[in-house]
């Protein structure tokens, strides 16, 4: 499972846009919160908790929604994400008689655009929502985080060191469960052999916020009338991991075939409470570090750090290249690549491709390659590259105007032939 979290983007929200939002939330404008933070609004103010509406963080909630929405089990039960075309929403309020929500659409490919809006009556399952995770959207609560994760302390440290080394029965065992994994309810047409093997495997493929799961797993459940919940695993078949005995001081880990009549009278506890954030999992994987982050989820997170991010793009440094025989360094300075050739040298090569010819070799051949996006850049420029075309698919305009106002040469093109200019009158 950790190599999924690789994947998990960073991109779609700049800091900039984190501050005006919230600037404007503070002066009490969460419309326009909203708007600065990407999303569109499509409810009235009556539709929300006027209790928590002062303290709604809409740049928190979109930058965990865009994580979300890359976390395949978070997106195929009406639990968690759920398909609406080519749009996946989220319940963040239900309303006040249980049936309708206020829920959160973002659309499926990049920039992720988002909308709040007022689901329909039954578009959501009773008792699924954010509002039990306030940890993703209030800043009074943001804090909260790393609680979910368990805390800092030597016992959260201990259970995971236990899933990190694969003990999965002693890690269980730690985090106060009885660990059961033969017993079940329905063993009509299965293959008894293959159940505790199938539920280790599944088991071993997710991220529970382990130390304090049995916890968040027992008052959510009992505060909904049940004493059993399943869990949602990257993959659901054929045997689904189910905590029972919630309503004791030690309940039990066990599994029920896919299938099972038994399971159709137990809910799924929520995706965002059975897990740990995927910062989180990035943050003790050393994929990401503080300044990666939303600063809320920084200071939550990892509070010794400044939290200063989310990371700007700035242009790249210098980059050694072989050019007949030589070892040059090229730089971009002032907006263009700076090397140690005279220009008329270097536009002399580049338009003798023009006319049918290959790509230069050397120094000539970097500079066509970082004004046209083609592939074969040495890194840093590769990676500047890369990381510019990924920010503008999310939507990050505010990148772009602040690279072209560093100096980047609005000509330079992207994938497609779009020049930087052309993406930034196209962004919302």
């Amino acid at each position: 499972m950790a190599e999924y979290w690789q994947v998990v983007p960073r991109y779609g929200l700049t800091r900039g846009q984190i501050d005006r939002a919230e600037r404007l939330r503070l002066a009490g404008d969460w419309a326009g919160a909203c708007a600065a933070a990407g999303i569109a609004v499509e409810v009235t103010e009556s539709d929300l908790p006027p209790a928590g509406l002062p303290y709604f963080a809409p740049d928190l909630l979109r930058w965990h929604a865009i994580r979300m929405r890359h976390h395949q089990r978070l997106n195929y039960t009406s639990h968690g994400l759920r398909g609406r075309g080519d749009e996946l929403t989220l319940p963040v309020w239900l309303g006040p008689d249980g049936r309708r929500a206020v829920g959160l659409g973002i659309r499926s490919v990049p920039p992720y655009r988002s909308r709040l809006f007022l689901a329909k009556e039954g578009e959501f399952a009773p008792g699924a929502s954010l509002a039990d995770a306030p940890q993703y959207w209030d800043v009074r609560h943001a804090g909260d985080l790393i609680t979910r994760c368990g805390g800092r302390g030597p016992h959260a440290e201990h259970v995971y060191a236990l899933l990190a080394a694969g003990h999965l029965a002693e890690a269980w065992t730690a985090g106060g469960f009885e660990v059961d994994l033969r017993t079940h309810q329905w063993t009509e047409g299965r293959q008894e052999h293959l159940f505790e093997p199938f539920l280790r495997w599944n088991l071993g493929e997710f991220t529970p916020a382990l130390p304090t799961l049995a916890a968040t797993a027992r008052d959510w459940a009992l505060a909904r009338g049940h004493t059993a919940v399943w869990l949602t695993v990257e993959r659901a078949e054929p045997v689904r991991p189910v905590l029972d005995r919630l309503d004791t001081d030690r309940p039990r880990l066990r599994g029920e075939p896919l299938g099972s009549p038994w399971l159709q009278g137990v809910p799924r506890l929520p995706v965002m409470l059975q897990d740990r954030p995927p910062d989180w999992v990035d943050l003790t994987a050393g994929r990401a570090g503080a300044e990666d982050l939303h600063p809320l989820v920084a200071a939550a997170l990892v509070p010794h750090e400044p939290a200063t991010g989310p990371r700007a793009l700035r242009l790249p440094g210098p980059a050694v290249v072989d050019c007949g025989g030589e070892r040059h360094e090229v730089a971009a300075r002032d907006g263009t690549l700076a090397v140690p050739h005279p220009g008329a040298e270097i536009e002399r090569e580049l338009a003798l491709h023009a006319l049918g010819g290959p790509i230069p070799p050397g120094c000539a051949g970097v500079v066509y390659r970082w004004r046209t996006g083609a592939s074969g850049l040495p890194e840093p420029l590769r990676g500047f590259r890369e990381e510019l075309d990924e920010r503008i698919r999310f939507g990050e305009a505010e990148t772009v105007a602040d690279l072209l106002a560093a100096g980047l040469d609005p000509e330079v093109r992207l994938p497609g032939g779009r020049s930087l200019d052309y993406v930034r009158s196209r962004q919302p």
